[in-house]
């Protein structure tokens, strides 16, 4: 057996379950389609404004690829830098920015200051719902996997 690990949208997520491309998925259990798909809650992500510690008003650094937070980005100003990636926002406040990340970044940015918890998306653990009939063998593993996803999201940084 080999596993993939890469980065998607719930919604391309969600396709490439009920294609079979895919065989599990994290999606944010608010943008969760249901047709077809069976998910179980693993925990959530919270996300703090991080900026570098002593410098006042720094530019902002915004993760453009993610629409869950666009309103909150929004309330917070004009971005002078977009990023796509949560990685790239992480590079831009270690440069000097500050940016929204998710709260369990804060072990790789240095010295930098981190705000309170401005938003928190719950996430789950998607597969398609005639998967377990199909795929037996991907039964305990799929509850593995769950169970390893609730121990490191339930960690507080």
């Amino acid at each position: 057996m080999r596993v993939d690990v890469g980065a998607r949208s719930t919604d391309e997520i969600a396709a490439e379950l009920g294609d079979g491309t895919i065989d599990l998925g994290v999606v944010r259990m608010a943008d969760a389609p249901s047709a077809g798909l069976k998910t179980t809650r693993v925990g959530a992500v919270e996300y703090a404004l991080f900026s570098p510690r002593g410098v006042r008003r720094p530019p902002l650094a915004v993760a453009t690829g993610e629409p869950a937070l666009a309103p909150l980005l929004a309330s917070l100003g004009t971005a002078t830098l977009s990023c796509q990636t949560f990685p790239q926002v992480a590079a831009a406040v270690r440069a000097g920015f500050a940016g929204v990340l998710p709260t369990i970044a804060r072990a790789h940015l240095g010295d930098v200051t981190r705000g309170p918890v401005l938003t928190a998306s719950a996430l789950g653990l998607a597969w398609r719902a005639r998967l377990d009939d199909v795929r037996p063998a991907l039964v305990p593993i799929r509850r593995k996997l769950a169970e390893l996803l609730r121990r490191a999201l339930a960690r507080r940084v």
